[in-house]
This record gives C-alpha cells, structure tokens and sequence, in this order.
C-alpha cells in the first residue's frame, strides 16, 4: 500500500476508508478517475471481491475488473479483463486481450481482441468458487 500514509493500517477497514475517501474527495475536486491494482491472496475459493489484499474498503470502489488468462485459448498468451464488481452502472462486456512488445517503447503494450468467447473466466468469477470436498477416510471394519 505505497500510496498510503505510514498511520494508516492497511488491514483495518476504518483506516483504509478513511485514506480512500480524502483520495476519493480529491479525485472528485480535480476531474480524476483514480485506478487502483490489488492483488489476491492465496487462498482458494470465494468471491475475487473477498480475495484482494488488505481491507474489504479497498474493494468499496465503484467497479472492480480482474485480469485472468483465457480458458479457451491453449497457449497461455491471451488474457480476458472481466467485470467483477460494479455498483453504478449494469455490467459491462469482458475484452480479451494480449501484450505484445512495443520496440520504439521498450515495453508493452495492449492489444484488444475484442469480446472472448467465454465471457468470464473461471478465475474472475464474482461469485464462490466451488472448492472440492476432501475425500473422507474409509471406515475401519474388524
């Protein structure tokens, strides 16, 4: 949490709302669109909103996209920018996409392939993800 000052605490949902809405506050004074990247946390299953790093207040943004690889393309490459969050606004299309190598720049840069044939990836579902139920023990018999 680089751009948070050092009193704030970023797993205490007070403090990190309190931080956003002085950011939110200035972003609205000046015209802005304030973006955020957050990273999930290792555990499995549950919704992507619940996943991110820190505070539940960092995902009290407005929209929230997750970038995912694309299930249906085989090498890996082509990723998917999918909704997962929004609350002004009806839910708007995921696009596919690749990184491509940008020479004069020496970086990269996006290329948008348009809408994926799967519209969500497994990765960026909102909703729980179904974790597999352990195999239970045989019972003993003798």
């Amino acid at each position: 949490m680089a751009y948070m000052p050092g009193d704030v605490n970023a797993h205490k949902d007070q403090d990190v709302r309190l931080a956003l809405h002085q950011m939110a506050a200035m972003a609205e004074r000046c015209g802005y669109c304030i973006i955020m990247l957050r990273h999930l946390n290792k555990s499995p299953g549950g919704s992507v909103v619940y996943r991110g790093g820190g505070s539940i207040g960092i995902g009290a943004a407005r929209a929230g996209f997750m970038c995912g690889a694309d299930p249906d393309e085989e090498t890996g490459i082509r990723r998917v920018l999918a909704p997962v969050k929004r609350n002004l606004a009806a839910e708007p299309d995921a696009f596919a996409y690749v990184l491509v190598a940008d020479e004069a720049l020496g970086c990269a840069s996006i290329r948008w392939l348009g809408r994926p044939s799967t519209p969500r990836p497994p990765c960026c579902a909102s909703g729980p993800t179904p974790i597999p139920a352990p195999s239970a023990p045989r019972p003993l018999r003798g």
